[in-house]
């Protein structure tokens, strides 16, 4: 066999789609295998595969092995004279194969190489080609020094700036998107380092091709698309920590002396800084929000105490200012921590969700004010009044943001989309109806058949006279090869999607930071909104301390009192929840994620008489979730918190 592709997935379905299918057109004339291999994916890749690929091979791990185990399992069931590790989130052209394996077979000192990439929006991916880290190099990389001289040698060392991406180059590092390497290299080398989960296994990998006495090639042809699709963004936390981590193994393995000590120095910093700065873009908003409203309305009850006080009781200081003040604090974060419990931090809520939140924030105050000492009670009234300006301040905070959003069109849900689609009136129906359903709303302005041939300047005269904001290439009607020259010579001049008829979606990518964007059918599951994923969460830990706390009583009823608290335990860390479905019937009718359930929303699985009524219950309490439904199932089961 000559060629063995091995492809790690990790929770990406409908772009993994694509990589397979492209791939299967690219290898129609070659001897070639594909390997993929899921890392435990909750987001049904598995069935996926199997129905729609049942000539891949599918290897189910049952846990997250990361990247380099699961690419290492790939290799060793592999069978090919070369193997190529692609990511799922890739998109390739018909020649891709044919091309690569020409040029490795007529150069003997090639042992690896790589080709150019583009993320979905056009742009060239500059990690196509890279150097290997060095103190300067890491520098010049993290203090953004070479993005001010992009094709300087000495400043741009970590992209090989001074390399052009237009021609055949010997480089150092090959991106793990897309690496061909011969099947003997790797058995020398021993496979992928297992040392590294998810980052730094391509620069090390790269480096002992090199060590082996062969050269690492880039290629401008042919040229992939990467979607960027993985479940890591490159602004999280998460990302920059297993990146940097990745970089310190490296170090720490190759590297001795003053140039250790530097490198380990500067990604450590780099560490610090990277970080300190996500968690100030990703939480200073959502945390300064709703403090700001906090203190807002702290005053605004401070205000209208004392307005209060001179109407009514002649008087400007009537109430203590020591209770005034913790009234007016209590009452601030009441109101703010419903407001943040019912979603208006997350979304535009609608009127009627505001008047939820005054109505349960009213309550609670009225009742806890009921509970306090006389001595820290101030006034019902002030809390009636101070209701009213907590109604008409979210209102307006409401109209200002929904002002600023009109602001930005092209951003804005409301804005109608201008599409060009290059496929057929089958294709055509397709794009509507799946905008129709995500109640999108979009124009189609024109569309045009794939076996014509438009060239570069007549598709951006198109763009241009009907003002395209995207874009839609049929993935059936339309050559892979076609797509990807188009995406190349047009670079950022729209956006671009790809539709996938058999997952039923449309796929695209932003820009290389973001994780590609995803349209398809599916039900508007709530329990896909964090808004009531917290609320899911927070009745979890409020139902963990609710039996804690009465286990007094409740252990009475008990068959396994340490099952019992271990339970507890669980829920209370986050991993498991009271009420919900198993992940077989996740799996099984696509359903939403949650963690692993101790009660079934249903009490007894015999008493249901078909699939049918199972599917219906399920799908419901994912669609319609309410934390009324998980009170209710487990106040049924309150007897049997022992439940394994």
């Amino acid at each position: 066999m000559t060629l063995s592709i091995i492809i790690v997935n990790y929770n990406v379905k409908y772009f993994i789609e694509q990589a397979i299918r492209t791939s299967l057109k690219a290898s129609e004339h070659i001897d070639a295998e594909i390997i993929v291999i899921d890392n435990a994916s909750i987001d049904g890749s598995q069935s996926m595969i199997k129905n729609f690929f049942p000539e891949v091979q599918l290897i189910d791990l049952k846990n997250n092995l990361g990247f380099s185990k699961a690419n290492n399992i790939g290799i060793a069931a592999a069978k090919g004279e070369f193997i190529l590790l692609l990511n799922p989130d890739t998109v390739v052209g018909e020649n891709t194969f044919v091309e690569c394996l020409k040029f490795i077979q007529t150069h003997s000192d090639c042992g690896a190489l790589t080709v150019k990439m583009l993320d979905g929006s056009g742009k060239l991916l500059p990690e196509s080609k890279r150097g290997f880290p060095t103190p300067w190099a890491a520098f010049c990389k993290f203090s953004g020094l070479y993005k001010i001289f992009p094709k300087s040698k000495f400043f741009n060392q970590y992209y090989l700036g001074h390399l052009s991406y237009d021609e055949i180059q010997k480089i150092d590092v090959m991106p793990g998107a897309f690496i061909l390497v011969r099947k003997n290299i790797v058995d020398q080398i021993g496979g992928l380092d297992e040392s590294y989960f998810m980052y730094g296994e391509d620069i090390d990998f790269s480096y002992q091709v090199k060590k082996h006495g062969y050269e690492n090639y880039y290629l401008p042809e042919p040229h992939i698309i990467h979607y960027k699709g993985e479940s890591t963004s490159k602004s999280s936390i998460n990302y920059i920590k297993s990146f940097y981590n990745a970089m310190i193994i490296f170090t720490n393995k190759y590297y001795s002396g003053l140039q250790k000590f530097g490198l380990l120095l500067i990604l450590k910093l780099a560490i610090i800084f990277q970080a300190s700065l996500s968690f100030v873009k990703h939480n200073l908003i959502q945390i300064i929000r709703p403090l700001l409203d906090i203190l807002i309305i702290f005053f605004g009850i401070k205000y209208i105490a004392s307005l209060w006080s001179i109407f009514y009781h002649h008087q400007e200081n009537y109430f203590s200012e020591d209770s005034l003040n913790k009234n007016a604090i209590l009452y601030s974060i009441l109101w703010i921590a419903v407001a943040l419990f019912h979603g208006f931090y997350d979304r535009i809520i609608k009127i009627k969700d505001i008047l939820i939140i005054l109505v349960i924030g009213l309550i609670l105050n009225l009742s806890i004010y009921s509970v306090l000492p006389e001595s820290y009670r101030s006034s019902r009234v002030i809390l009636l009044l101070s209701s009213v300006f907590v109604a008409v301040y979210l209102f307006a905070v409401r109209f200002i943001i929904l002002f600023f959003q009109s602001k930005n069109k092209r951003n804005s849900p409301d804005k109608s989309l201008n599409y060009l689609i290059i496929g057929d009136e089958h294709d055509e129906d397709f794009v509507k109806s799946i905008f129709d359903h995500n109640q999108l709303k979009y124009s189609i302005v024109k569309r045009l058949d794939p076996s014509e041939k438009f060239s570069e300047t007549q598709i951006r005269e198109m763009v241009k006279i009907l003002s395209v904001d995207e874009i839609i290439f049929s993935s059936d009607k339309f050559q892979t090869l076609g797509v990807l020259d188009y995406i190349s010579k047009l670079g950022a001049l729209v956006s671009y999607k790809i539709i996938s008829k058999n997952t039923q979606s449309l796929i695209s990518s932003a820009s290389k930071n973001t994780k590609g964007e995803l349209i398809h059918f599916s039900i508007a599951y709530k329990l896909t909104d964090r808004v009531y994923r917290r609320q899911k969460r927070i009745f979890d830990v409020m139902y963990a301390i609710f039996l804690f706390l009465f286990f007094p009583i409740i252990i009475f009823f008990q068959r396994n009192i340490s099952a019992y608290f271990l339970n507890i335990w669980q829920v209370l860390i986050g991993h498991k929840t009271w009420v919900g479905y198993t992940r077989q019937a996740q799996e099984k009718y696509d359903l939403p994620y949650i963690k692993p359930v101790l009660f079934s929303i249903y009490s007894d699985q015999e008493a249901l008489p078909n699939e049918i009524l199972e599917k219906y219950i399920l799908t419901h309490y994912a669609q319609n979730y309410s934390i009324f439904t998980d009170i209710h199932c487990c106040l049924q089961n309150i007897t049997n918190s022992d439940i394994h």
